[in-house]
């Protein structure tokens, strides 16, 4: 999904440290914590998010048939030539599965390499 790869380019782009990915009753919302202080990024409609979920559990190769358990994994993105690992953590909660991707240090420092 094109989407994904668009929210973990922006939240590298943005020098962020982590992601959530937060369902609730009527939406889905992307957050991205930027020097300490979380920021709404994106506001979807709640239906979009099976669909993000298990693209993001494919990629960190999780099992997408479960989701009444966290899971734990990570996903390697390439940006800029810079390979970045990035950790991933689903939790369920009443609306849906929360994910939060969790970016290096070194996705953040630009003298890193």
């Amino acid at each position: 999904m094109l989407l994904v790869n668009r929210i973990l380019l922006d939240a590298i782009g943005a020098q962020s440290s982590d992601i959530h990915i937060e369902p609730g009753a009527d939406d889905l919302r992307v957050r991205l914590r930027v020097d300490g202080r979380l920021r709404d990024h994106l506001q979807l409609p709640h239906w979009m998010m099976t669909g993000i979920v298990s693209r993001i559990k494919i990629i960190a190769k999780l099992d997408i048939a479960e989701r009444r358990v966290p899971q734990d994994g990570h996903v390697k993105v390439k940006s800029n030539g810079q390979v970045v690992d990035v950790r991933t953590s689903t939790l369920p909660t009443e609306f849906g599965e929360k994910v939060v991707l969790s970016l290096p240090d070194s996705a953040r420092d630009p003298r890193s390499e």
